[in-house]
């Protein structure tokens, strides 16, 4: 049921019904149209869940030593960092729910209009049969209620840059302490995929699913630690723990949503270093 031409809220020819069952000829006639709520979903049945946590990735980085804490004999320099960092994150949830289902009927008085044989179609420029549309409502629980089944699955291919000084202390000769801190900018290349379908006693079933693809620019800082050994003047070993911050991606759509956090970022990291 939709607005015609008049303009009038209370009535309209631009309205349409499937069935002769809907009609009842009855205290001047009425359409009735029925529809099924289900929502109030009890606990899982059933869920599984995949976070992304401790998935694997690479950094690449080059640093510049500018200049020495202390004087020329100190054992503590300093310097600037620039490094590109990427991470395949998968996240995924499935379940099944126990939840409520409520048919609602709404009827709209024909005000003694005997309606064309169904099926029937009006239209916006009429002319046509008026139906009324402030309708009674009513209500009633289904037995059985619905079966809620869902998927959700985020895949997201994060590119990072990280740009900031750093201040080291050496200990000896090949080894060294080493203590950053700076900004993070990220690009965040998102694909949402969703699934859900209730299922009522009666058999009935509906379905809707969908994928969105989002890219999404992160701003973040980034804080962290490092321990190197010198194997040789042109190579080395490191080890490295990083905190690192960035902004969250949330994706919408008309029956879902999904939300990645990147607040409790932490990044473990070892691999060669190569001296130019």
């Amino acid at each position: 049921m939709r607005p015609d031409i008049s303009g009038l809220t209370s009535s309209t020819t631009n309205w349409a019904y499937q069935d002769a069952s809907q009609y009842d000829p009855s205290n001047g006639g009425t359409l009735a149209f029925t529809s099924t709520a289900a929502g109030g979903a009890l606990p899982s049945l059933s869920y599984g869940e995949d976070d992304p946590d401790g998935e694997l990735a690479f950094e690449i980085f080059a640093e510049i030593e500018l200049g020495r804490i202390g004087g020329s004999s100190s054992a503590m320099t300093w310097g600037m960092h620039v490094g590109f960092h990427y991470a395949d994150l998968d996240s995924s949830e499935a379940g099944v729910a126990r939840g409520t289902a409520t048919q609602i009927v709404d009827r709209f008085p024909l005000g003694g209009v005997i309606p064309p044989l169904a099926p029937y179609s009006g239209s916006f420029t009429g002319p046509g049969p008026l139906l009324d549309t402030r309708a009674t409502r009513s209500s009633a629980s289904i037995p059985g209620g619905s079966l809620v089944s869902r998927s959700n699955d985020l895949h997201t291919n994060l590119f990072t840059l990280n740009l900031g000084p750093w201040i080291s202390y050496h200990p000896s000769e090949r080894f060294q302490l080493r203590a950053e801190l700076g900004l993070s900018l990220a690009l965040a290349d998102s694909t949402y995929k969703y699934a859900s379908t209730t299922s009522l006693a009666s058999g009935s079933s509906a379905s809707t699913s969908g994928r969105v693809n989002d890219h999404s620019v992160l701003p973040g800082f980034y804080i962290g630690a490092m321990t190197s050994y010198a194997l040789s003047e042109q190579t080395g070993l490191y080890l490295s723990a990083r905190y690192q911050y960035l902004d969250s991606v949330t994706i919408n759509t008309s029956s879902a949503s999904a939300d990645l956090s990147f607040d409790e970022a932490f990044i473990i990291s070892a691999g060669l270093i190569f001296n130019f």
